[in-house]
């Protein structure tokens, strides 16, 4: 008895399922709606306004007078901008004037925020961030920095193009009371 070697309905079959294995899906572009302002961690209150705000007319940050916390960052923050954009950022404890956008730390009213919470308001006549201390000033520039174009950070550096942040009302808070980070021993040997 003759055994054939292969069914054709079964080299139908195989043939089949690799050619559809072969076929690309046709991707559909999803809608555009904007750019979407993506902070990582995730701000527990964001709110996007109208307009944007660009950099370059702000010439100066607005501390509070004796507060060292508030010019130590501004101080961090200009030498950022100025190493990304070459914008200069002058630290001054003068009182804002209306007439010129300007950058304004304060010191937060609100208990509720702790230590490392803040709260920013980008509009198109300035910044304001108030924060209790030290770190939420700090957590505030770091928000203010992913605003930005990330490619102006890197090799592009000011060719990257303009420095301009959108309009938005942000307050932020760490959730938990710590924040650390889980090594799996392992996968990670420690001496």
């Amino acid at each position: 008895m003759l055994k054939r070697p292969y069914h054709p309905f079964f080299l139908l079959i195989v043939l089949l399922v690799l050619g559809a294995a072969c076929v690309r899906p046709r991707i559909v572009p999803l809608p555009a709606q904007g750019p979407e302002i993506s902070i990582i961690p995730k701000p527990l209150q964001l709110e996007r306004g109208a307009g944007s705000l660009d950099l370059a007319s702000i010439r100066r940050a607005a501390v509070p007078e004796g507060d060292k916390d508030a010019a130590e960052t501004a101080a961090y923050l200009a030498e950022r901008l100025k190493t990304a954009f070459g914008l200069d950022l002058a630290v001054s404890t003068a009182p804002p004037v209306e007439a010129n956008p300007v950058l304004v730390f304060k010191r937060s009213a609100r208990t509720d925020l702790g230590p490392e919470g803040y709260e920013l308001l980008v509009t198109s006549s300035g910044i304001d961030l108030a924060a209790a201390g030290r770190s939420g000033y700090f957590y505030g520039i770091q928000t203010i920095l992913q605003l930005l174009p990330a490619e102006a950070f890197g090799r592009a550096g000011a060719a990257a193009g303009p420095a301009v942040l959108p309009c938005v009302k942000i307050m932020d808070m760490p959730r938990l009371p710590w924040r650390g980070l889980l090594l799996d021993c392992s996968r990670h040997f420690f001496p």
